[in-house]
Parts: C-alpha cells; structure tokens; sequence
C-alpha cells in the first residue's frame, strides 16, 4: 500500500515492469538515460537506485528505461478525479458538440 502522503518515482522498463524508486534518484536517472541517448546506445551503465517504500536497491540498466513518472499525492489525487469523470455517461461526446 502506498502512504497517500508519500512521493515517489515510478521507472518503466522496456519488459513493461516498473519500480517505485525515490525521488531524489531523479537527476541519476535523466543523466545516465541522457548519455546512453546522446552516445548512440553505446554508454551504457547499471543504476543502482534507493527503493521508495524499502530498504534496498534497484538495479537497472539506463537501456532498458523506458520513462519515469513523478508521483506526489496531487498528481494521484488530480489522476483519480480524472477517472471518476471519464466514469460518467456521454463524456466522451462532449467535445464533439
């Protein structure tokens, strides 16, 4: 269960798994993402990322991520509220009018 209060980065990988990582971990992940990009997929290298609701690493390649998400209790608070809109009849007419 994820504390409401509590943010965290989501990191996807190319197998479609993901990890809830800290946030600090950010800047580690674009620069080493950034590089492998900027080499030509050449300058791989293994990160090793502090978990966000346990001890312990993730161990990653920086080829194999796909994306990462900033979650903070707004943007899951903003995201649930756009569910229950999407729930309602006839939203999907609206713009078309």
């Amino acid at each position: 269960m994820i504390n409401d209060a509590a943010s965290f980065l989501s990191v996807f990988t190319r197998d479609g798994s993901f990890c809830r990582v800290d946030v600090s971990e950010e800047g580690i992940i674009d620069a080493a993402v950034t590089r492998y990009a900027d080499s030509g997929k050449y300058a791989d290298s293994v990160l090793h990322l502090s978990l966000a609701f346990s001890p312990g690493v993730y161990r990653v390649l920086a080829s194999e991520i796909t994306s990462w998400l900033d979650s903070t209790p707004e943007s899951r608070a903003a995201s649930r509220q756009l569910d229950e809109l999407m729930k309602e009849p006839g939203w999907q007419d609206e713009d078309r009018e």
